[in-house]
């Protein structure tokens, strides 16, 4: 089986499993060639790929495609971040994610930037660019058998990966050259400041007409000449969104999601119309009310700058997990 993974691709993915079991149950300078090894159901399954003609009839290419597209990546002990041409991304651990070896924070950051710039990277092979050794080698072996966590973790990026018909090889880079990367890692963003993509609110303005105020915003990332923000700061900022009187002409709000509820209450009290931005979230218990209030919606397509702060320099790190929305409005 082994000596296939120079031909078959993917082929080091199923045998990893194997691998790790007969580690951990024999032991080739003391056990005997007879000794049983007991195969557990998760290494069972791995095993299955050997059975389908899908797999043994492909073939590795001779000669490697051509990379597409370069992928930066870094990790701290406060977050991740990664760059792919112009876009830029980064995170920040939660508090269980801190107490992870780098190493497995390393690679975890390598599949948060696949995944945050899967529209870009999608049927293409990837260069992913680390100075963390380890994850470099986990990714290009498909895996590893020191470490039962990374192993894990490296499968589950693998399947990602092969589902989207992405190939993703690791080169490394001095940390001293990969500025970037590590620069991002160690910066944070304000989860209150995300800005819609413009080509977007202007397809949402197509559809179901321009808003005169933006009742979450800044001067920096407004997208009415008139905005509401708690600062007050800006010409055309009229002060915090729920002091002011809503007026019956159509507005438009992206409130930060704690502020989702209260934002619902004060339409609920307003005779205004609202396109709402809010993430398609049926266990929320404001979400039951936005839908009765809602005569229309739209999902919004997933892409990469859908939404960022900093002038499109920093984009979100986790847009699946939204299920961002566009709601039409109305209060009874």
């Amino acid at each position: 089986m082994a000596s296939t993974t120079s031909v078959l691709p993917h082929a080091r993915l199923p045998l990893r499993p194997l691998q790790s079991c007969l580690l951990r149950q024999y032991n080739p300078l003391h056990d005997s060639l007879l000794k049983q090894v007991l195969i557990p159901q998760d290494t069972y399954l791995s095993l299955q790929w050997w059975a389908s003609p899908l797999h043994l009839d492909s073939g590795r290419l001779f000669k490697s495609p051509p990379i597409s597209r370069v992928v930066a990546t870094d990790a701290s002990t406060i977050g991740w971040g990664a760059h792919c041409d112009s876009a830029y991304i980064h995170g920040t651990w939660n508090e269980m994610e801190k107490r992870l070896h780098i190493n497995y924070l390393e690679l975890l950051a390598i599949f948060k930037a696949l995944r945050a710039f899967e529209p870009l990277i999608t049927n293409q092979t990837i260069q992913i660019v680390t100075d963390n050794t380890t994850a470099l080698y986990y990714l290009n072996k498909q895996n590893g058998t020191r470490s039962r966590r990374l192993l894990n973790l490296t499968l589950e990026l693998w399947d990602w990966c092969c589902i989207r018909n992405i190939t993703p090889q690791a080169i490394h880079i001095a940390s001293t050259d990969n500025h970037m990367a590590d620069v991002l890692s160690r910066r944070t963003y304000n989860n209150h400041k995300w800005s819609l993509l413009h080509s977007i609110f202007v397809d949402l303005c197509n559809v179901w007409g321009t808003p005169s105020i933006d009742l979450f915003a800044s001067q920096f990332n407004k997208k009415c000449p008139l905005y509401c923000s708690r600062a007050g700061q800006g010409p055309g900022s009229l002060g915090d969104a729920f002091s002011l009187k809503w007026p019956q002409n159509l507005l438009y709000a992206f409130p930060p999601i704690p502020l989702i509820q209260k934002t619902i209450i004060k339409l609920q009290e307003s005779p205004t119309t609202l396109i709402l931005i809010a993430p398609w979230w049926p266990r929320q218990p404001w979400f039951a009310t936005l839908l009765s209030l809602a005569s229309n919606y739209r999902k919004l397509p997933l892409r990469p700058h859908l939404l960022s702060q900093s002038n499109g320099s920093i984009l979100h790190p986790d847009l699946q997990s939204l299920h961002l929305t566009a709601w039409l409005v109305h209060s009874h």
